[in-house]
This record gives structure tokens, C-alpha cells and sequence, in this order.
């Protein structure tokens, strides 16, 4: 029963292009079924300094034009640096160049327009909720923002600690 078990869990979990020695295959991930929509919905953990290359990966290889990020208000010093700190200054994390186009403010989340440069191009589009704490009344209007971004032909990362 156990093995059985595992081996349905594996439908879950993307698999990564192996593109350079050293890398691997997998990533903390699982791809989230959805009843409306065939696009691709991973969830996963924030990047820690040994995953920020395979995070990138994930976002690359699978078409991702949205990750959503739930703000860690803990100083958690496993997690990593994942995204440029400023405009202009690419952030480079193995083959793939992430680089920030724009950011815009709104009252309850961040929205960052990235270009990502890997094997091709892709605009990705950031957005982190800032709050604290989850408010229904804040946190509703950022779950309608966020699946007005979602394009039919292009996958999601949901991402949080």
C-alpha cells in the first residue's frame, strides 16, 4: 500500500531538464490539479541558497508567466535572494538571467515585471502579498488580481516558506 502510495505522489511532482553536470532533476515541488484549467499550478518553497537555480528552472522549463509569492515576515536566513535587488541589475542564478522591467505598489501586495532570460525569453509576472496576516478583506482582492494574470497557455508558481 505504502509503494503504491508513493508512486501516485510522483504524478505530482515536476520533473527538471537536466541541461549542466551538477544538476538535477528534482525540485520541492508539486503540480496542483485543477478541475478548470489544463495550464500547469505548482506549489513550492521559497528558494534556499542550494535552490534558487532549480526554482528558475522550474519557472523556464514549464512556461510560467506568473509566481505568487506569500511574504515570509521571518528572518529566515535559509531562505535565499531569488530576485534582483534592483532594476538593471540582473540576477544571475546558473544559465538564466532574471532581470526586473518594473514594480508597482498596491496596498496589500508588490508587483514585479520580470524578463527571464534562459534558453528563450519569457516576461514573468511577480506578485507577493505584504501583509502580515491573512484578512479575508485584504486578501480577496490579491487572489482576484492574481487569477486576472493567469493566461490560459501558461503555467503558475505558487510559492510561500
Amino acid at each position: 500500500m505504502k509503494l503504491e502510495k508513493r508512486r501516485q505522489n510522483k504524478k505530482y511532482q515536476p520533473l527538471l531538464q537536466v541541461d549542466s553536470p551538477g544538476e538535477e532533476g528534482y525540485i520541492n515541488a508539486v503540480t496542483l490539479p485543477s478541475l478548470y484549467t489544463q495550464t500547469k499550478q505548482f506549489l513550492t518553497q521559497l528558494p534556499m541558497p542550494t535552490t534558487v537555480n532549480d526554482f528558475w528552472r522550474l519557472v523556464t522549463q514549464y512556461n510560467v508567466s506568473l509566481i505568487v509569492a506569500f511574504k515570509s515576515y521571518e528572518n529566515d536566513k535559509s531562505l535565499a535572494i531569488y530576485l534582483p535587488e534592483e532594476q538593471g541589475q540582473p540576477l544571475q542564478c546558473g544559465n538564466i538571467a532574471v532581470n526586473v522591467e518594473s514594480v508597482t505598489a498596491a496596498p496589500t501586495w508588490t508587483e514585479m515585471k520580470l524578463t527571464v532570460k534562459g534558453k528563450q525569453t519569457q516576461e514573468v509576472t511577480h506578485l507577493t502579498f505584504t501583509e502580515r496576516h491573512i484578512e479575508p478583506k485584504k486578501f480577496l482582492p490579491f487572489v482576484q488580481y492574481a487569477r486576472s494574470l493567469r493566461t490560459p497557455d501558461k503555467s503558475v508558481v505558487y510559492t510561500c516558506s
